[in-house]
Formats: structure tokens, C-alpha cells, sequence
């Protein structure tokens, strides 16, 4: 059984268990997947670059994935654990 680098179990972060982001990490993580730059995340939200990469450092490794590359696919995982299916009865 794999462990990302925070020692988190790398099935659990595909399923999206236990991930939690506050709204402006995930608004920067989506930035960021998205293809903007760190500067120009930093001018649409009005953080400092330093800022933004700050919070892309913490939020990588929550989501088990060490590059931008990956983000996307690891926020649409999440996404997918985290909408509740309706029920058909």
C-alpha cells in the first residue's frame, strides 16, 4: 500500500476521504489547474504571489499529487466523491 509524503494511504486521497480545503484554497487550486500563473492568481484574488504559492504547496500534497499537471484529475476525483448520487426509487 502506497502513502503520499504526508503519510496519508494514496487509495484514500483518490477517493477524496478525509480532504479538506477552505473555498479560497480550492478558488486557487482551480486557478491554478486551470493554467493560470501564480501572478495571475495573485492579481485576480488580490493575494500576494507569495501567497498563492504558499497555498498551492499546502494543498498539493492533500490531494496526493506533487505537480499542476495532476491537480486537475485530483480536484475532479474529489468532486466525484463529494456530490451525493440521487437516489432512484
Amino acid at each position: 500500500m502506497d502513502s503520499t509524503s504526508t503519510g496519508r494511504n494514496v487509495e484514500d486521497v483518490a477517493r477524496g476521504a478525509a480532504v479538506s480545503m477552505t473555498p479560497r484554497e480550492r478558488e486557487i487550486a482551480d486557478m491554478a489547474a486551470d493554467g493560470m500563473t501564480i501572478e495571475e492568481i495573485g492579481a485576480r484574488t488580490r493575494l500576494a504571489p507569495r501567497t498563492v504559492g504558499t497555498v498551492l504547496y499546502r494543498v498539493l500534497p492533500r490531494l496526493g499529487v506533487t505537480t499542476r499537471r495532476a491537480l486537475r484529475p485530483a480536484l475532479d476525483r474529489l468532486d466525484a466523491v463529494n456530490t451525493p448520487t440521487s437516489r432512484v426509487r
